[in-house]
């Protein structure tokens, strides 16, 4: 019995406690009052494509919507080609065609929440890994209309998570309020990676 307690203390102070806390501060801020009254537009986080010609690879997350911005996170996959003009932008919605090439911008506001950058790879190893990117990207197995569930998955987080497994040489996982990171194909409950 006193191992059952101590087990649901753990568990309260390590989930419960920081879901209620992030869910507090969340209360405290300004938000929209919906999608259209939300900012989308360019965050200026990326330069100017056109600003160099080395090709690029971003993975960006950005808090959603509503109340569930208050623990979950959105994220998408940026790569832009050696010389370049403009950077490609791939995420997954759950609306319509769910693999979404450049419906925003590439740094866009998420609900009005600034992107955070996961990682950036730049030159000679981004252009290596951005064929390789565009292989997971076409291989997602959640790709057609239906292919989307908030939760547990698969979502626009196990999209990313795909891509991030499938190229393991972007050496990246999606940050733990990226619901969904952790949904695998077929009900499977780990991955080993290739190599």
């Amino acid at each position: 019995m006193k191992f059952a307690k101590r087990l649901l203390l753990a568990i309260a102070v390590i989930y419960l406690l920081p879901a209620l806390a992030s869910a507090g501060l969340w209360a405290m801020r300004e938000h929209p009052q919906g999608w259209r009254d939300a900012r989308w537009s360019s965050s200026g986080t990326l330069p100017q494509a056109d600003a160099d010609g080395e090709a690029a690879v971003y993975v960006f997350s950005a808090m959603t919507g509503g109340f569930k911005g208050s623990i979950a996170s959105h994220a998408w996959i940026v790569l832009k080609k050696p010389g370049a003009t403009a950077y490609d932008r791939y995420d997954k919605v759950g609306w319509g065609t769910p693999i979404r090439r450049n419906g925003y911008a590439a740094d866009a506001f998420w609900y009005s929440n600034t992107p955070r950058q996961v990682v950036a790879i730049h030159g000679a190893e981004a252009e290596k890994l951005i064929p390789k990117i565009e292989k997971a990207i076409a291989d997602y197995p959640y790709g057609k209309p239906g292919g989307y569930r908030i939760y547990p998955g698969p979502n626009s987080n196990t999209f990313v998570a795909h891509v991030l497994r499938s190229v393991p040489e972007l050496g990246v996982v999606l940050p733990p309020d990226a619901v969904g990171r952790d949904y695998l194909p077929n009900g499977a409950f780990y991955h080993v990676a290739d190599d």
